[in-house]
């Protein structure tokens, strides 16, 4: 292979390894335009909106209940028909003050819109007192017609990181991927599980909704902490679409014509 076909090959294999992801949706929650209260907060959980961030807050917590905030995205649903990913930046403090059985978490959920209760994926970045310590983890839920499946934690020491559910739909799978570290120093993601979702039935008509969730309480009777403002919030949510193995055919196709074509031009002069 001469210098002109092993350019054109590098140039092709180039575009395909740097292909650009295309932006679906994007929110950097400085606002709740494109966000509802859905369902209905629990006990004395909300989520709001303050200094452009998403803020989970806990003022009066309920005796023996969850204090749950839900935002549920109305702006945009995902297809079933491609595959992409969603991702949102999470800060949570530490929350070192947690008494036994004591628990908060902040949650990326994905659903499916027409049932999102009883099929969904849920990553969640925790804080929980085990009754000795305070643990911070980051779990992993999946759930199909109505059975939870809890995942293998991650321990997770950093206050802020970045959640990523991606959805496969040649596999119908859900992918969890972090980054331990937040936005700081650039993407740096670890697949943590890959669930098959084949049980949520999706068809062509399916679309994903998106819901954020802050929650909190006590795992006995007693009331969970009260969590302020700046303890715990979301940021920069964002789905891109994930580019196909046949859109990377087709570029290493067109790879394999150029060089055809210059072997043709090159014989036509011979």
């Amino acid at each position: 292979m001469n210098t002109r076909h092993c350019l054109l090959l590098g140039l092709c294999l180039g575009a395909a390894a740097t292909l650009p992801a295309q932006t679906l949706f994007s929110d950097s929650l400085a606002t709740g335009t494109n966000w509802i209260v859905n369902p209905a907060n629990e006990g004395g959980g909300s989520l709001a909106f303050s200094s452009s961030r998403l803020n989970f807050l806990v003022g009066t917590p309920d005796v023996g209940g969850r204090d749950t905030g839900f935002r549920q995205l109305n702006a945009f649903a995902a297809p079933s028909t491609s595959s992409w990913s969603a991702q949102v930046d999470i800060h949570l403090n530490s929350l070192a003050g947690l008494t036994p059985g004591q628990f908060a978490n902040l949650n990326l959920m994905v659903g499916k819109a027409s049932d999102a209760f009883n099929n969904y994926a849920m990553f969640s970045l925790d804080r929980y007192n085990d009754g000795t310590v305070v643990v911070l983890d980051i779990d992993a839920y999946v759930k199909i017609g109505g059975i939870e499946t809890h995942l293998p934690e991650v321990l997770n020491s950093t206050t802020d990181a970045t959640l990523m559910i991606s959805y496969n739909h040649l596999t119908s799978a859900m992918i969890y991927s972090y980054d331990a570290n937040g936005a700081v120093g650039g993407p740096n993601f670890v697949t943590a599980h890959t669930e098959s979702i084949a049980g949520w039935s999706m068809t062509g008509a399916d679309n994903f909704a998106f819901l954020l969730i802050g929650g909190s309480g006590l795992t006995s009777a007693g009331f969970g902490p009260v969590i302020s403002d700046g303890n715990g919030y979301f940021q920069n949510f964002a789905v891109t679409a994930v580019p196909e193995p046949s859109t990377y055919a087709a570029i290493l196709g067109a790879g394999a014509l150029g060089l055809v074509i210059l072997r043709r031009r090159r014989g036509g002069r011979n």
